[in-house]
């Protein structure tokens, strides 16, 4: 059965429920794949997002891994993501380092601010590519043949 189409946010959904796995971890998984990507195609040199993703400090622990991963598969190395990390290294030391020789309670609070995990922002594109499937798949849901194709798909229980 053909689904209609009628953008590439519909073609692409429609590739997603044909993969035969949850279409959701599939949106996901590819909106998290492009934005290292991109991060590491055309983000290394920008010294505005690089001071950006210097406050914010950077990436969850799976997508640092997978920032190499992608920095690898793009040039062979791993210069372009050494460059993004060791920004984010710098800035956490430095916000440790300035609470040395203070009071106790200072240390603890910064020692605080550096543990914190910091806000994804492969993570937050995946999210944005998950709200935008699923609030298509609502829409498209009352197209009979999406309705049909939604109905044996296999969603996981958390994406359901």
């Amino acid at each position: 059965m053909t689904l209609s189409a009628h953008d590439i946010v519909d073609v692409r959904l429609s590739d997603a429920l044909a993969s035969g796995g949850c279409p959701v971890c599939a949106v996901r998984a590819r909106s998290e794949h492009a934005s290292l990507d991109s991060i590491i195609a055309e983000h290394v040199l920008d010294i505005p997002f690089r001071a950006d993703l210097e406050r914010k400090r950077g990436f969850c622990r799976r997508h640092q891994r997978e920032l190499i991963l992608a920095d690898r598969r793009g040039s062979g190395g791993i210069l372009g993501s050494s460059m993004l990390l060791s920004a984010v290294i710098d800035r956490r030391i430095d916000l440790v380092r300035g609470g040395i020789g203070t009071g106790s309670h200072r240390v603890r609070v910064r020692l605080g601010l550096a543990r914190r995990r910091p806000p994804c922002i492969a993570c937050t594109q995946g999210e944005t590519a998950v709200e935008t499937a699923l609030a298509r798949f609502a829409d498209r849901s009352s197209d009979a043949a999406w309705a049909d194709a939604l109905s044996d798909t296999p969603f996981c229980l958390d994406d359901f």
